[in-house]
């Protein structure tokens, strides 16, 4: 298993790339990339193509607390940790993520009223959901559970992580003035997983006697292209894959106003390469741990050293540990369900919303982003947005498309405060990328001045 583990992180710095997407430029249409968010959204140009390995490289991270929440720094300028601190970041369930997409190869082109894309991308996605009361007994041990008389319940600390290839065919068009549809068919080639069937574990504490009661279960599987020495197995490269898709569409009230709905990644990826399954259960449904019989523990001056071995080969006995190789599994990307609007004031002013729920690891996450976008003349467009999400209540985002002829390029941020202190970054969004933009087609210009997205 240690295996599999170092081989996605490994994957992750090499690819350095993210699968979220970017809620900032939704609606900055200048950007080809922003069909990504939406595929009805309309690319205003007859063909594009991105430049090689940096059409599209983003990157997206996200914890509940940062350096500065569990470090503290005393008067005298020295530092000390902070465990009730710490705590005071969790809500009752949690997720750290960490989420890549490079773009190898990105480019699309126009046939009247038809717009077609190709992109062949890598992607990674790390994702750790856990309750609060996993860190609260780490800390603070069982206390709090007697005091409260309640048990400790885990149901979703689950890991889950996967990389993989990606090559998108997207097909988009204009049926009428008034609606767009798009949709995005994606085969996938799987690098290396770890994912998490079954997940649960429960203990109690009696208040009267102290009695500890536990239930447990795990099943862990992991499969990788990669044999026990981390080399590259040039044979299982191409025998975990998948298919996905992306469906949008876009209804246009007037030339000011237009409304979008789209799903995203639904989809899986069929592990085939040395798949293999962790398990460790409970022999019976529970177990109750009574303590020690203190008038053994002591023989003489010393502790007995037959009674803690007896009592962990009794905890060893009620746990089956198993490492099994296992026929192929699937696995499920997440899906995302995503609405849009916008709004244009005049020649050189919009206005957008975007809401996006996420399915992750059992776990529902919301998020909200309004948008601004403001455009100087057909060389320039700055947008800024403020987003809200689990957690998360002050995100302020920046983005800038500039393009000089052909050579188009754009950056864009979900929190610029992430890179102002160190110590209090919790969450990070970065997404840039240059391409090659040939000619315009008049029917996607989205207002009567033909100047919201004219570049």
């Amino acid at each position: 298993m240690k295996k599999h583990i170092f081989t996605i992180f490994l994957l992750f710095f090499v690819v350095y790339s993210t699968n979220a997407q970017d809620r900032m430029l939704t609606h900055m249409h200048s950007v080809p990339q922003a069909n990504q968010n939406n595929p009805a959204f309309t690319v205003p140009y007859k063909f594009y193509i991105g430049i090689p390995g940096l059409s599209s490289v983003n990157v997206s991270f996200q914890n509940p607390f940062a350096y500065g929440d569990v470090v503290k720094r005393r008067s005298d300028d020295s530092l000390y940790i902070d465990p009730q601190s710490f705590l005071k970041t969790f809500s009752k369930n949690n997720i750290t993520s960490l989420d890549l997409k490079e773009n190898v190869l990105d480019f699309g082109f126009r046939v009247k009223n038809n717009f077609f894309t190709f992109t062949q991308s890598i992607r990674g996605n790390f994702d750790f959901s856990y309750p609060e009361d996993m860190f609260a007994l780490l800390i603070n041990g069982n206390t709090a559970f007697l005091d409260e008389d309640r048990a400790l319940e885990m149901k979703k600390l689950k890991v889950n992580a996967t990389v993989f290839s990606e090559s998108a065919i997207g097909y988009q068009r204009n049926l009428t003035n008034h609606i767009n549809i798009g949709i995005r068919a994606k085969y996938l080639q799987g690098f290396a997983n770890v994912n998490t069937k079954n997940s649960y574990f429960y203990l109690h504490t009696n208040p009267e006697n102290y009695f500890l009661t536990a239930k447990s279960e795990f099943d862990v599987y992991t499969a990788s292209v990669f044999d026990e020495d981390g080399n590259l197995n040039r044979n299982d490269l191409f025998k975990n894959r998948g298919l996905a898709f992306d469906f949008g569409g876009v209804y246009r009230f007037s030339d000011d106003m237009a409304v979008g709905a789209s799903v995203h990644d639904i989809g899986f990826i069929r592990w085939n390469t040395s798949p293999r399954q962790y398990s460790s259960s409970m022999v019976n449904d529970e177990f109750t741990f009574r303590g020690f019989d203190l008038s053994h523990l002591f023989a003489g001056n010393q502790i007995n050293s037959g009674i803690i071995q007896e009592v962990a080969d009794t905890l060893t006995d009620q746990f089956i540990f198993s490492d099994t190789a296992r026929t192929a599994y699937t696995t499920w990307l997440n899906p995302k369900v995503c609405f849009d609007a916008y709004y244009v004031l005049n020649t050189h002013n919009k206005f957008g919303g975007y809401l996006r729920t996420d399915f992750v690891n059992g776990m529902i996450l919301p998020s909200l982003t309004l948008s601004y976008q403001r455009s100087f003349g057909r060389i320039l467009q700055l947008g800024a947005s403020y987003g809200v999400s689990k957690a998360q209540w002050s995100k302020l985002g920046l983005a800038m498309s500039v393009k000089f002829g052909p050579c188009h390029g754009f950056v864009s941020t979900e929190n610029v405060f992430s890179f102002n202190n160190a110590t209090k970054i919790n969450n990070y969004y970065l997404h840039f990328g240059f391409n090659v933009v040939i000619g315009k087609w008049r029917e996607a210009m989205l207002d009567k001045n033909k100047s919201s997205i004219d570049l």
